[in-house]
């Protein structure tokens, strides 16, 4: 049973839903916004974008989104999806197999258009990746600019609690901020509480 417990598997956003301080666009057809990442730990498996598409009601408008990384850098996942509709922003979620320990990760978006249809993302000023940058028309844009995004990575109840052991409390009301499912919290939480009364008659009964 505890060990049933420890290999359940999840996925799990890195931060918190981004705040959205203005609009990033119109993206120009063909030409890149590039979001450098920085260094992304084991697991990583998807990102989500905040994006709309105004005007062009009947020509719907694309993203290309390729994940660069490695030494000389190279695109090692890719796909193409349609924009949501404005008014309002609506999420881009790309999913892709978990990618390994890999340095100086950037994410690049080409917007696909035809007609007046124009796309914008979602853009925040509080320096969301401290270790990246936003950058158009290869001209870096403001330090504390970045785009909305937010990133996925794929755990198990085993590495979760390996991370959270350091963080007592604190790390489960962290866990649980950051979007981790009810079921895998409570299997977390039990199997802590196993391994803390285990240890607890190994060291001769509580105190």
């Amino acid at each position: 049973m505890f060990w049933a417990l420890t290999s359940i598997e999840f996925v799990v956003p890195m931060g918190p839903e981004p705040r959205l301080d203005f609009e990033f666009g119109p993206m120009e057809p063909g030409i890149p916004a590039v979001q450098t990442l920085g260094t992304i730990g084991s697991g990583f498996t998807g990102v989500s974008v905040t994006a709309m598409q105004k005007d062009g009601e009947a020509a719907p408008a694309f993203l290309t989104m390729r994940l660069r990384g490695g030494e000389p850098p190279q695109t090692v996942r890719e796909r193409t999806i349609e924009v949501p509709r404005g008014p309002e922003f609506g999420t881009v979620h790309f999913d892709f197999e978990p990618i390994v320990d890999m340095p100086v990760m950037s994410l690049e978006i080409v917007a696909l258009t035809s007609g007046d249809a124009k796309v914008f993302l979602g853009g925040t000023k509080n320096d969301r990746y401290p270790d990246g940058l936003l950058r158009y028309r290869d001209e870096p844009q403001f330090e504390d600019l970045d785009l909305g995004l937010n990133l996925y990575r794929h755990t198990t109840v085993w590495r979760l609690l390996t991370e959270l052991r350091s963080r007592a409390v604190t790390g489960f009301v962290a866990a649980a901020g950051a979007g981790v499912t009810a079921v895998a919290l409570v299997s977390v939480l039990a199997v802590w509480a196993a391994g803390s009364a285990i240890g607890s008659l190994r060291r001769g009964g509580p105190r």
